[in-house]
């Protein structure tokens, strides 16, 4: 194997994971045609999709990358491999040396984003509404993985969102304004959950 630099790969690392639960089908066939070619590390890998080649060519490891491409980044073991669907074929793989000075740029196209973790929590006495609203919510924003559904402590008259993490800020209004709620700092009655955000449906949703 080549030891290349994959600038960015830090953001391919934490992003497209869990676009959906097709999504998460079609990467596990990825890993598993890419395992009946080479021997892989045992770890589940991050899978991001090439989509603007001429962004990437420059990078040795992705000099042959074709827009359509998969990457799996083996984290752990530091591996990447280039694989091409539409021929069932290994591309590229090598060790990865990420190098944490370098400045962080997509390695892989415009279409890489962040994955956010959500919890949302029924702020009402209504059975059933946080997960009609998981429906909503994933059917709405692709990059939502619902970590969990809770009943919250308070009971609310209106839908909010909460950035847990204090830094994302633009995905709490992003995913509020497409659902119709507000955003809000987590209540004091409430407990902080281990996510991204946190979505407290209100009645405004029954």
């Amino acid at each position: 194997m080549n030891k290349v630099k994959i600038i960015g790969l830090v953001l391919i690392i934490v992003g497209l994971i869990g676009f959906g639960y097709f999504k998460k089908n079609r990467e596990v066939d990825v890993i598993s045609m890419v395992g009946n070619l080479m021997v892989l590390p045992n770890e589940v890998p991050t899978v991001a999709t090439v989509t603007d080649k001429n962004k990437i060519n420059s990078q040795s490891f992705f000099k042959d990358a074709e827009n359509g491409d998969k990457v799996l980044i083996f984290a752990k073991a530091s591996k990447a491999v280039l694989y091409r669907p539409s021929e069932n074929k290994v591309i590229e793989a090598a060790v990865v040396n990420v190098d944490n000075n370098e400045p962080l740029t997509p390695a892989i196209g415009d279409e890489v984003k962040q994955q956010l973790k959500v919890v949302i929590a029924n702020g009402t006495q209504t059975i059933g509404l946080a997960t009609k609203w998981e429906k909503n919510i994933k059917n709405l924003m692709s990059n939502i993985e619902v970590v969990d559904k809770i009943s919250a402590k308070g009971n609310y008259q209106m839908t909010v969102v909460i950035d847990l993490k204090g830094n994302l800020e633009s995905k709490a209004v992003e995913l509020a304004g497409k659902i119709g709620a507000m955003t809000a700092i987590l209540p004091a009655i409430e407990s902080k959950p281990e996510a991204d955000l946190l979505v407290i449906i209100g009645e405004d949703k029954r």
